[in-house]
């Protein structure tokens, strides 16, 4: 397919932004059009920007309560940690799911099913919740073992 060159006019923020990934990637600051080239045709991704400089300046009140957010998130992971998911086998033999992937997939399935519950609620008036936008959902939820089924030969 025949390539066809184009001009572009980016701010010099942008610019450097940009001139700065293409030394990381490439080792050279040349290399800013192939960046650009493999951005467009999504042969690379673009580096997400840290939280902070997302968040812009911070209050005292917004890293107090990102610190307790992390301290329940903690908690939230030992508390996961903690749940023994057992399948039923015959009437003597009951035998837990412990591999990781079977772990990972009835994790994945129960919390993206509770996520979604929540995110309809807030969803219903996400203003009225204190957010700039609706919150995503996660359209796997229901679908999680035909997935791991399609993953796994022996399900099929």
């Amino acid at each position: 397919m025949p390539k066809q060159k184009i001009t572009i006019h980016l701010d010099s923020e942008i610019a450097e932004k940009l001139r700065l990934q293409s030394i990381d990637k490439y080792h050279n600051s040349r290399s800013m059009s192939r960046l650009i080239e493999d951005l467009a045709t999504g042969a690379v991704e673009a580096k997400k920007p840290e939280a902070c400089s997302r968040l812009g300046h911070r209050s005292e009140d917004s890293l107090s309560f990102e610190a307790e957010f992390n301290r329940v998130v903690a908690e939230t992971g030992r508390q996961l940690d903690q749940i023994k998911v057992f399948r039923v086998g015959s009437e003597k033999n009951d035998f837990p799911i412990h591999t990781p992937s079977e772990l990972y997939f009835t994790f994945k399935e129960a919390c993206e099913l509770k996520l979604n519950e929540y995110a309809k609620l807030a969803n219903e008036c996400w203003s009225c919740d204190g957010l700039s936008g609706p919150l995503s959902t996660f359209p796997d939820a229901g679908r999680n073992f035909e997935i791991y089924a399609t993953m796994k030969k022996e399900l099929r």
